[in-house]
C-alpha cells in the first residue's frame, strides 16, 4: 500500500475516534441507545489508528521517532478517557477539554514532527 493510503486511513480512525468520545459523552449523560456500537466504534478507531500510523511509518521510511512515541501515548490516553468517564474520575467538561487538547497535539505533532 502507498503511504497515501496509510495517512487517510490513520484519518479515518481518527475521525471515528472523535465521533464515538462525542458518544460516549451521551453515554454519560444517561443515553442508553446504541451503546455497544459506540463502544465498538471507539476500540476500531484506536486499532485503525495505531495500526495505519505504524504503518505509514514504515512504508514512508520515517523509523520511529519520537514524536511518533508522543503520539502512542496520547492514543493510550484516549483509549482510557471512556473508563475515566464511566468511573467518574474525570468530569465530562474537563474530558471535553482534555480530549480537544490531546486531538491537537497529535495533529501538530504528526503535521510539524518537532523532534
Amino acid at each position: 500500500m502507498l503511504p497515501q493510503s496509510y495517512h487517510f486511513l490513520h484519518l479515518f480512525g481518527a475521525i471515528l475516534l472523535i465521533i464515538s468520545i462525542g458518544g460516549q459523552f451521551a453515554v454519560a449523560g444517561g443515553v442508553t441507545n446504541g451503546r455497544k456500537v459506540i463502544g465498538a466504534m471507539h476500540g476500531i478507531g484506536l486499532i485503525v489508528l495505531l495500526v495505519a500510523g505504524i504503518g505509514f511509518l514504515h512504508k514512508s521510511g520515517l523509523g520511529f521517532p519520537k514524536w511518533a512515541m508522543a503520539k502512542i501515548g496520547i492514543w493510550v490516553i484516549f483509549g482510557l478517557l471512556p473508563l475515566a468517564v464511566k468511573k467518574r474520575w474525570i468530569t465530562v467538561s474537563a474530558t471535553v477539554i482534555l480530549g480537544a487538547a490531546l486531538a491537537t497535539t497529535a495533529a501538530w505533532l504528526g503535521y510539524f514532527k518537532p523532534f
